[in-house]
């Protein structure tokens, strides 16, 4: 980047465009290497730097599978489908706060369903 200021033609801007999305190219994952990374994304009260990816993440799925625009994404909250009380910190893809058990709320479904058993949440959502 810092060599994108320091150019004194748009050839010169052009070629080091270019280097830097060639760079960029490199550090894309592959499938496998991606699906690993994103099955381990973990959120829990133990665990919550990735907190912000997690909600970033299930956001982008909502809307793919079509979440209206009108939903304020700010008040949506992460919630776990097993509770994280009855279930376990594994640190893989079976932990309790694995992205395949977070779902997003908003904070008024998010009381209701609270500590309650898997099939007492399925209820209510």
């Amino acid at each position: 980047a810092q060599s994108a200021t320091a150019c004194a033609s748009s050839q010169d801007f052009t070629t080091v465009l270019a280097e830097i999305r060639d760079k960029l190219r490199e550090r894309v994952p592959d499938e496998t290497e991606f699906t690993l990374a994103f099955s381990r994304l973990t959120y829990r009260a133990t665990y919550t730097r990735d907190r912000s990816l997690v909600k970033y993440a299930l956001v982008k799925l909502a809307e793919h599978f079509g979440m209206p625009e009108e939903v304020d994404r700010s008040m949506l909250t992460i919630e776990h489908l097993l509770p994280q009380s009855q279930g376990e910190e594994t640190d893989d893809e079976f932990d309790v706060g694995a992205i395949g058990n977070l779902i997003l709320v908003n904070e008024t479904v998010n009381g209701k369903l609270g500590v309650k058993k898997f099939v007492d949440k399925i209820a209510i959502l």
